[in-house]
């Protein structure tokens, strides 16, 4: 389990494959960026395995031109009205996000290399927030053969 929030603005970094059971992410005081830096030759993803809500900013970049990406198992992403999920060019890369994404927030695309895809096995897509688009962006939902 994995709980993100000390007070003040700050960065978290992770560069490489991590799976984590559940992630709290900002609160009251709080306003971390948690930065999923796409680094070495498998790129780097977060995997939680439960539903969460995200009340601060969530980084997808890359350093090496590198896939990054969020995966979230068990329930929804909910970009709360605090929420911020950047997808940055960084020096490019695919950016991608699986996960039921419920958007009450801020999603923001840079000027990216390939599109960013949303998906999720028979996911309802929410927006009641703002998506600000800099660059193509895909949203596929994928379907197992009947």
């Amino acid at each position: 389990d994995v709980i993100i929030t000390a007070p003040g603005s700050y960065t978290v970094t992770i560069k490489g494959p991590y799976t984590v059971n559940s992630l709290v992410l900002g609160g009251a005081g709080s306003s971390p960026t948690l930065r999923i830096n796409g680094a070495g030759y498998m790129g780097t993803s977060l995997a939680v395995n439960s539903s969460f809500t995200n009340s601060a900013t969530i980084e997808l970049t890359s350093d090496y031109g590198i896939t990054a990406g969020l995966n979230v198992n068990g329930g929804p992403l909910v970009n709360d009205a605090a929420g911020v999920i950047l997808v940055s060019t960084g020096v490019g890369g695919g950016r991608y996000i699986h996960a039921e994404l419920d958007n009450r927030g801020t999603l923001t695309l840079g000027d990216l290399d390939y599109p960013l895809v949303i998906s999720e096995n028979g996911a309802a897509h929410t927006n009641s927030g703002t998506i600000t688009a800099n660059a193509a962006m895909a949203l596929a939902e994928q379907r197992s053969p009947a």
